[in-house]
């Protein structure tokens, strides 16, 4: 045997010399792993109409977590210069190995920047689904019906601020709803439309349900000063026909 072959194979104890790189390859593809679950953390949240705040768990890990990824990050660089030349000798295969390591890495983080399909946002594909299942379109429209639309556009109401007796007069399909505020709009034809708003540190979203022929309304411009949340929501969906959900990313 030649002195490079000497070096290739088991280290002492019978643990290979490699058996460090591949903990360390595979801690950082599940770190790389944990940063893509974001979209999924938000489509969760969006099913329990909750959207994650700053200092939920995801983010307290990931703060945790990303200096351990660094250091593991720094000590595979270095084992890759120094280490593996002195156990692999075909320099070929070094560089074919060094080259499906890092480009394997790269392409994997690399996803993270990918854009999703025109639904664009996870969490508002989540919160049409709990939308779907907790908000009573038909029975808000009927009681919409009954409102004097003169009356009641522009108006917007916080249920929590509401004494029992007032909360009372309301529908149980909004009130069971829990919505934060409540906004009464005319859409695009005149007709009375109704907005629930939920809402967290840098987020809101809600639903609008109005007549059974009213469209998604366009966003206005940030720049326009928009009086409301739901005037500029960047994303909105179809829940049906005449009600739409909608979020807003301050």
């Amino acid at each position: 045997m030649t002195a490079g072959q000497n070096n290739v194979g088991p280290a002492p104890h019978g643990r290979p010399w490699y058996g460090a790189d591949v903990v360390l390859i595979g801690l950082l593809f599940a770190y790389v792993t944990f940063i893509h679950s974001r979209h999924l953390r938000w489509y969760v949240g969006g099913l329990h109409n909750r959207a994650p705040i700053f200092l939920d768990p995801f983010i307290l890990l990931l703060m945790l977590a990303t200096p351990v990824a660094a250091g593991c990050l720094l000590v595979l660089i270095e084992r890759i210069t120094f280490d593996w030349p002195r156990h692999i000798p075909d320099r070929k295969r070094l560089g074919r190995l060094r080259a499906l390591v890092v480009f394997g890495l790269l392409a994997f983080a690399g996803l993270f920047f990918l854009p999703l399909p025109r639904s664009y946002d996870p969490f508002i594909l989540g919160y049409r689904r709990y939308a779907r299942s907790h908000v009573n379109v038909p029975v808000m429209r009927m009681w919409l019906d009954t409102l004097d639309p003169n009356g009641w556009a522009g108006e917007t109401v916080d249920l929590a601020y509401l004494t029992e007796a007032e909360r009372a007069g309301w529908p149980q399909a909004i009130v069971s709803s829990k919505p934060h505020k409540i906004e009464f709009f005319p859409d695009a034809e005149g007709y009375l439309a109704v907005s629930l708003m939920w809402s967290s540190l840098d987020d809101a979203w809600g639903v609008e349900i109005g007549d059974t022929d009213m469209k998604i309304a366009k966003p206005v411009p940030r720049e326009e000063a928009a009086t409301t949340a739901r005037e500029h929501a960047q994303y909105r969906l179809l829940l049906e026909p005449g009600a739409y959900v909608w979020h807003d990313v301050h």
